[in-house]
């Protein structure tokens, strides 16, 4: 490896790197805008203050159990490339599958843990530490089941976007997987 040639790839890599890089960025830029959609949303709602304040705490618990969710797909996304990379597609489609069904236990997990939380930890830890109403908290308390409810599909998902169709290079159609289906139905 000669210092010139890591720091001018050339015309091939360089077109390979805009054509696979740009999808994920608009992906990963559109995904961001809708969710700050949803606040913008939410706050021109009535009752806003309580909200907002539901939404805050029930956006950061989320993140935290998303944490194993991210692992798995990304693990997923290195699996399958480094199985194309090798030409083995015959064992990609098994594995694949066994992908998936890691992933939906994952969220499965985190769907309890969400659930564990929400029962256990709300009402005497996180909620008197936040300092909020008791609406804001119920409000909270009812999007952390929704989320829990909706976590295996979004581990599904996070897999088959994140881990299988960009690990497998087709980074469009994830695009269109994960983006349009925000758009035209939850924002």
């Amino acid at each position: 490896l000669l210092p010139r040639h890591s720091l001018s790839p050339g015309k091939i890599i360089a077109g390979d790197c805009m054509k696979f890089s740009l999808p994920v960025v608009c992906n990963e830029v559109l995904w961001s805008m809708a969710i700050s959609a949803y606040a913008i949303i939410m706050g021109h709602m009535a009752g806003s203050t309580q909200i907002l304040a539901a939404y805050t705490i029930a956006g950061n618990i989320d993140r935290l159990m998303n944490v194993g969710l991210f692992a798995a797909g990304g693990a997923t996304a290195v699996i399958i490339g480094r199985d194309i990379g090798r030409g083995d597609r015959e064992s990609m489609y098994g594995k694949a599958i066994a992908l998936n069904a890691l992933c939906l236990a994952t969220g499965i997990i985190s769907a309890v843990f969400i659930l564990l939380t929400r029962a256990f930890l709300c009402d005497s830890f996180i909620f008197p530490i936040m300092g909020i109403s008791p609406e804001a908290g119920r409000i909270a308390k009812y999007m952390l089941v929704v989320i829990a409810i909706a976590m295996p599909v979004r581990a599904c998902n996070l897999c088959d976007v994140v881990g299988i169709f960009r690990g497998g290079g087709d980074v469009k159609y994830g695009l269109l997987v994960d983006v349009l289906p925000m758009y035209l139905v939850t924002v």
